[in-house]
């Protein structure tokens, strides 16, 4: 059987670029942090729960429509199409964001994500259901946390662009820095 070149995709911090918009934010709750610090996974453990908290609600209800999207992306999907991969965008957000997501997608990346390719998850472990039940042979997330879920995935690339984690990465995870990296790191598959 023919493996299929199925590429599975997050978009918060992956596809569309909330670095500003973090670093914007931090600054009113009175933090002044680099784009390092940026990684949700990296501010949950700089600020407290209740300030990380407050950080999350401002950016999904005032600035998560209008974050433009990662450089390079358009791009790097653009040719991995070429060389025959799909996508399908799995993302964890609650009901109420999903419309804006798709709103999102449709602006800055059409046609790469047929509608039907689009999967909203409530919690990060169910990624995984999704990864498995559409055969999706590599992931790309920008945490750490959901990337270990993806026990299916063959291959799971972490997306760090600021290089919050590119020494300390398990074995198993291949990091990403900028989009141009893509169709190399997949091209072990075709």
């Amino acid at each position: 059987m023919i493996q299929r070149l199925h590429l599975g995709l997050d978009l918060d911090g992956t596809l569309a670029d909330h670095t500003q918009a973090k670093l914007f934010i931090a600054r009113a709750l009175g933090h002044v942090f680099k784009p390092h610090h940026t990684p949700s996974e990296v501010l949950r453990h700089l600020m407290s729960p209740q300030e990380y908290g407050a950080l999350q609600t401002r950016l999904y209800t005032e600035f998560v429509d209008n974050a433009p999207k990662v450089a390079g992306v358009s791009e790097a999907l653009e040719e991995m199409r070429r060389r025959g991969w799909e996508f399908s965008l799995v993302s964890r957000r609650w009901e109420n964001g999903h419309e804006s997501a798709r709103k999102w997608l449709s602006r800055e990346l059409p046609g790469f994500i047929p509608p039907e390719r689009v999967f909203f998850v409530t919690a990060d472990d169910e990624k995984e259901i999704i990864c498995k039940r559409e055969n999706i042979l590599a992931f790309v997330d920008d945490q750490q946390g959901v990337l270990t879920h993806l026990q299916s995935v063959q291959c799971r690339i972490l997306h760090d662009p600021h290089g919050s984690f590119i020494n300390a990465l398990p074995e198993y995870f291949v990091g990403m820095r900028k989009w141009h990296e893509l169709p190399y790191i997949l091209s072990r598959f075709e």
